[in-house]
Order: structure tokens, then C-alpha cells, then sequence
């Protein structure tokens, strides 16, 4: 039972009847429209299904003057490998469909049969592999073991040079230290002293030797330096070449 007072519940009822009749009457327009566009999509498919047809018929009718030329011995007297092809092809893209396609695909297999000795097993199961596609397959297998085995040597190639490389400057690094060595300079003022003999006059002979091997020295490894660049001085020359003085005097 409503508790609403009746003028609210009658101008709510007043409401309501009003948009069930607007919606009444949008249902029945779009009802209309609806079935005027199903009629006219029916129309379009019947014109549209009766020009597949009229293509189809016409098509046929070209199909069926075609093939009927392989009745004839005239045909079969004069026709080539690709005539013959093409008529079969024609008459098995028909023969489910039309009867005279059937009959004349019937017709080309009877006498390819009995014309060039193939029955229709022979052109229709894939032939095998010739011997030359088989040694192309082989020698094109071949080429690409050797693509890969000449790009693994040509890897192994130069990690071995950058290892030789690295190698060379290690040797070239420990030449310029032994060259540059307290040890070096000792035996060279020894035998020095051993030539000048040990006088005070050999003895300053000596270190002006000794002195000039340090300051103008130049080692081995500079021979491999690139022109305009000369090695670092060591840290510790300063304290070799006072030491090596102090040794001589």
C-alpha cells in the first residue's frame, strides 16, 4: 500500500504513462527502420546472388566451349604439353561442378593414357629427387660448414694476436725496467772501474759515466714507441743515480 498522497502518486502516474508512450512510439520507428534495412540487405543479396549467378553461368558456358575441343582428334593430333595441361587443369577445376568438366577430364586422362604412355598415377604422385638436386642440397650443406668452421678459425685468430700483442708489451715493459735497473748501472761501474782502474781520477770517470747513463740513457723499448713520444721517467731515478754516486765515490 502507498504511503505517497495521492496528488504526488497521480502526477508520477501522469509522468510515467507519458514516457511509455514516447518510448512506444521510438520502438515502433526503429521497428520500421529496422525492417525496411533487412528488406533492403534481402534485396541487395538477391541482386547480388542473382549476378553471381549470371557470372557463373556465363563463366560455364566459356568452360564448356573450351574443353569440348578435347573430343575432337583434331585436338589431340596437333595439341602441346602445355595445351593438354591446361585443358586438364580447367576440367578438374570444373568437374565438381559441372558434368561436362567431369566427362572431359575423364576424356584428357584416357588419352594421355593411351597417347604418351602416363596413367594418372604417374603425374599426379611428386616425382623423386633427381641425383643433381640431391648433390646441390649436399654441396650447398657443405659450403655452410665451411662458413662456419672459416669464421670459428678467424675468431680463434684474433684472440690469438690481441693475446700476442699483450704478450709483446708485457716483454717490451720488462726490458725498459731491466734496462733502466740499479743492478745494470753496478755492473757497468764495475767493469768501468776495472778499465779506468781504481784511482781517484778513474773514480770520477766512472760516475760521470754512471750520471750520463741516467740522464741520457735511452732503452731499448724506445726503438718501439711511436715517434714524438719518450718513456716515463721511473720515480725512483732520482734515488738510483745518488745511490750509484755514492756507491762510486
Amino acid at each position: 500500500m502507498s504511503t505517497q498522497p495521492d496528488g504526488t502518486h497521480d502526477a508520477m502516474t501522469k509522468d510515467f504513462n507519458a514516457l511509455m508512450g514516447i518510448a512506444l512510439r521510438v520502438g515502433e520507428t526503429l521497428a520500421r527502420q529496422r525492417a525496411e534495412t533487412k528488406q533492403q540487405q534481402l534485396l541487395a543479396e538477391r541482386q547480388r546472388r542473382r549476378e553471381l549467378e549470371e557470372r557463373f553461368e556465363a563463366e560455364r558456358s566459356v568452360m564448356r566451349a573450351d574443353l569440348a575441343r578435347v573430343n575432337h582428334d583434331q585436338f589431340w593430333d596437333t595439341a602441346r604439353p602445355t595445351d593438354v595441361a591446361d585443358q586438364y587443369a580447367t576440367a578438374i577445376e570444373w568437374s565438381s561442378h559441372d558434368e561436362v568438366a567431369s566427362d572431359a577430364r575423364e576424356k584428357i586422362e584416357t588419352e594421355v593414357e593411351k597417347r604418351y604412355g602416363m596413367t594418372v598415377e604417374e603425374y599426379t604422385t611428386p616425382p623423386a629427387r633427381s641425383a643433381d638436386a640431391e648433390r646441390a642440397q649436399a654441396e650447398q650443406a657443405d659450403a655452410e660448414r665451411d662458413h662456419t668452421e672459416a669464421a670459428r678459425l678467424a675468431g680463434g685468430v684474433m684472440e690469438g694476436n690481441a693475446r700476442n700483442e699483450q704478450e709483446t708489451d708485457t716483454a717490451i715493459q720488462e726490458a725498459a725496467e731491466m734496462w733502466d735497473s740499479g743492478d745494470r748501472r753496478a755492473a757497468l761501474a764495475d767493469a768501468l772501474m776495472q778499465q779506468f782502474g781504481d784511482t781517484p781520477e778513474g773514480r770520477d770517470g766512472v760516475a760521470a759515466r754512471i750520471l750520463a747513463e741516467i740522464d741520457q740513457g735511452t732503452p731499448p723499448s724506445a726503438a718501439a714507441q711511436a715517434p714524438g713520444k719518450s718513456p716515463r721517467a721511473r720515480k725512483d731515478r732520482g734515488n738510483s743515480a745518488q745511490q750509484d754516486r755514492s756507491r762510486s765515490i
